[in-house]
């Protein structure tokens, strides 16, 4: 879903590769996954970068709804500084 991946650009996220499919891998400190974990935003972890940060995985799929993103639009402007 390109929506998707227009927020995380929004919010300056750190690509670990430019995916042109659903699933998009960035780089995010780990402190920031504590705070999304406990903002109930789903993503997977898929590998460690470094002893701060890891790689993680954010999908969208047909189900996910307009209000979904938003939510993560939402979540993100009051978790990061631009």
């Amino acid at each position: 879903m390109k929506s998707l991946k227009r927020i995380l650009n929004k919010y300056h996220c750190k690509f670990f590769l430019d995916s042109p499919t659903n699933q998009q891998f960035l780089i995010m400190e780990k402190g920031l996954l504590q705070k999304l974990d406990e903002a109930g935003v789903i993503y997977s972890a898929w590998e460690p970068y470094d002893d701060n940060h890891m790689v993680v995985r954010f999908c969208t799929s047909w189900a996910t709804s307009r209000e979904q993103i938003q939510e993560l639009d939402q979540i993100l402007d009051e978790l990061m500084e631009i």
